[in-house]
């Protein structure tokens, strides 16, 4: 009967041994799976943020094109205006030395 039990014993000590053996490579499988998933994660978040600040880069110099081609076109409309002006001043200039001189 004590060999009986010392068996059973036995037994259950490789059983339990056998599921914890079991328990590790299912837990060593996870962790690895979990990882990978990770890199996965990880690489896919990258590419997001690699899409995005081009897409970001892009918007800005589309943008500042627009505001140099704006700037440009407001240039042009104050050097227009300023060349109206100093034509207009000296008209007035010389129309006024002529009057000046004949006096």
């Amino acid at each position: 009967m004590a060999k009986t039990m010392a068996e059973e014993i036995t037994a259950a000590e490789r059983e339990a041994e056998q599921t914890l053996v079991s328990a590790e490579e299912r837990a060593a499988k996870l962790v690895s799976e979990a990882k990978e998933k990770a890199k996965t994660e990880q690489k896919r978040i990258l590419k997001e943020a690699e899409l995005s600040s081009d897409e970001l880069l892009k918007n800005a110099a589309e943008r500042a094109e627009r505001f140099k081609a704006d700037a440009r076109e407001e240039a042009k409309g104050m050097l227009g205006g300023l060349e109206q002006s100093y034509g207009a001043n000296i008209s007035a200039a010389v129309s006024r030395a002529a009057e000046i001189l004949k006096g």
